[in-house]
């Protein structure tokens, strides 16, 4: 059986600022061949290690899965695998972890998946939360809303891209946020639209 070497794409979000391109419905992430990537089974299952994140981290992460699983016409479930101590962020372990710790300035939250480059097929997903900026889960004044922020991250790995058009601000897949935004709690129909087409 021929082996082929995974490749990483990896999602981010960042400060809110004015764009000047063009929205988009939605788009989906491909190989370089064209291919689309995405799980082989429409199906995820997540731990979470919530050390070093607000009060209720497990209960808005939570709740973020199933605005994507609940979406009808979409065969996608995330499956909660419960807690765990892992640190393993972007390490290609076959676990999907969503954890807090420390990212560059200006990252509020990154999410890496490791995928063939071949097929398209992802094999790891891996979500942190960048604790240089204050967390909470319940929109509060001067604080990133943990649910919001992990909707958004849970997209990419659905293998959803970023939107930057002027077009796409309201869309749980623009690639910026603010302070106590809660907006991206639930979706748009162009993000309903993005996990229906790539998992119907």
């Amino acid at each position: 059986m021929k082996k082929f070497p995974l490749f990483l794409f990896s999602g981010l979000i960042l400060f809110c600022f004015l764009s000047s391109t063009d929205a988009g419905a939605f788009e989906a992430s491909k190989t370089d061949s064209g291919k689309l990537i995405k799980w082989a089974f429409p199906q995820e299952t997540y731990r979470i290690n919530a050390s070093g994140g607000p009060s209720g981290s497990i209960k808005a992460i939570r709740r973020s899965a199933a605005t994507w699983t609940n979406v009808t016409g979409s065969s996608f479930i995330f499956i909660y695998g419960g807690k765990t101590t892992s640190t393993a962020y972007g390490i290609n372990d076959g676990e999907n972890l969503m954890n807090f710790g420390k990212l560059p300035l200006g990252t509020l939250a990154e999410n890496y998946n490791w995928y063939n480059p071949i097929t398209g097929r992802v094999y790891d997903s891996d979500i942190k939360f960048n604790t240089r900026y204050k967390w909470a889960t319940t929109g509060v004044a001067g604080y990133y809303d943990v649910q919001n922020i992990a909707t958004h991250e849970m997209g990419h790995s659905l293998s959803l891209a970023d939107l930057y058009g002027p077009g796409d601000t309201a869309k749980t897949m623009y690639g910026y946020s603010s302070e106590s935004e809660i907006k991206k709690r639930s979706l748009t129909r162009d993000d309903i639209n993005g996990i229906k087409y790539l998992y119907p």
